[in-house]
């Protein structure tokens, strides 16, 4: 395994290792599209929307999150399920072995 790698699948796994960021992509599973005043606003999501801003950019660079422009005015968040799913099936495989 190659240096690369290991510092990718670190990445991911710090990126899930906070529970405001778990909350948010289970969140975006349910209610996909949310922008992030959209989602400053759930309760919650009890946070100033820097904080919300801060742990969507950390999704988003670990590839769970992508986003998509809604009109000219608002950027949307979703969730990379395949992604998502597949570190799940890693962190599964690992936790049974």
């Amino acid at each position: 395994m190659n240096v690369e790698k290991i510092q990718t699948a670190s990445m991911k796994l710090r990126a899930l290792d906070h529970g405001l960021r778990r909350a948010l992509l289970n969140y975006l599973v349910s209610k996909p599209g949310q922008t992030e005043t959209e989602l400053m606003k759930v309760k919650m999501f009890s946070y100033p929307q820097g904080v919300i801003s801060k742990h969507i950019s950390i999704l988003q660079r670990a590839g769970f999150i992508y986003k998509v422009r809604r009109n000219s005015k608002y950027i949307c968040n979703y969730i990379n399920l395949e992604e998502v799913n597949r570190v799940g099936k890693v962190l599964h495989n690992f936790a049974n072995a």
